[in-house]
């Protein structure tokens, strides 16, 4: 019984023993991979700092020291990280719009815009971000006249083929209310007012309410600088005077 005794205690003993060992020897590890982290840092390699010091926290995750650096560190390597995807997504940005490619243009450049918003305050990247903010939202504007200007025409090119309601479908993919765009939309609302206007006048009794409101929609996106306007607005008023009550 007390040999028994005797051998438990000394199992005990000697699991205490090679706990503390294996305890210091990783909280020795660990300082060893953080002060290789610090080198690694000095000499300017941030990533390789951050994944050694997540190394030295593994080894001794109660290494108060190494908690401390792994997080700086990670907080750096994020804006880093973030600073560096916005100006590689401002470059794929200008290559698609310089292609024409204005659709993946402008998804480039929203996520340049989420990235470099995304660089903290803090961060040494900071104004390297807000001043590539302030050129990807220039690019953008200009990606935005292109578009408009591009859908101006096309809408332009089918209107003049003949196909109002397949301009004015074109036109309303125009980023930008330009003035030509204006102008545009309310040549194509006056053709098509007037075409469903004209067969009501041909029926006014028969012509369903449907007609009348479609007609009366399209005046009323007339621009008031338009020279239709007023006749326009003459249409809707006898419209509404006229269309069936139900």
């Amino acid at each position: 019984m007390a040999s028994n005794i005797k051998i438990t205690f000394v199992v005990i003993v000697l699991g205490a023993i090679v706990a503390v060992v294996m305890y210091f020897y990783m909280s020795s590890h660990s300082n060893i991979l953080l002060k290789e982290a610090e080198d690694l840092y000095s000499a300017g390699d941030l990533y390789g700092a951050h994944d050694k010091a997540a190394e030295a926290l593994k080894a001794d995750t109660r290494n108060r020291k190494a908690i401390d650096v792994k997080s700086r560190l990670y907080s750096e390597v994020k804006n880093d990280t973030n600073y560096k995807q916005a100006q590689e997504e401002y470059q794929l940005g200008l290559v698609a719009m310089n292609r024409n490619k204005y659709q993946e243009a402008g998804e480039h450049f929203y996520s340049a815009f989420r990235h470099a918003d995304n660089v903290s305050t803090r961060a040494s990247q900071y104004g390297d971000a807000q001043k590539l903010y302030k050129e990807v939202l220039a690019k953008y504007n200009e990606l935005d006249d292109r578009v408009t200007e591009y859908h101006y025409k096309n809408a332009l090119r089918i209107y003049v083929s003949g196909n109002p309601a397949g301009a004015f479908e074109s036109l309303q993919q125009a980023p930008k209310e330009t003035q030509q765009v204006a102008n545009l939309r309310s040549n194509i609302a006056y053709d098509l007012g007037l075409k469903r206007y004209e067969e009501i006048m041909v029926n006014p009794d028969i012509s369903p309410l449907s007609y009348y409101n479609d007609a009366i929609y399209w005046f009323k996106l007339i621009d008031s600088a338009s020279s239709h306007y007023k006749e326009a607005q003459d249409a809707i008023k006898i419209l509404t005077e006229q269309q069936p009550r139900n």
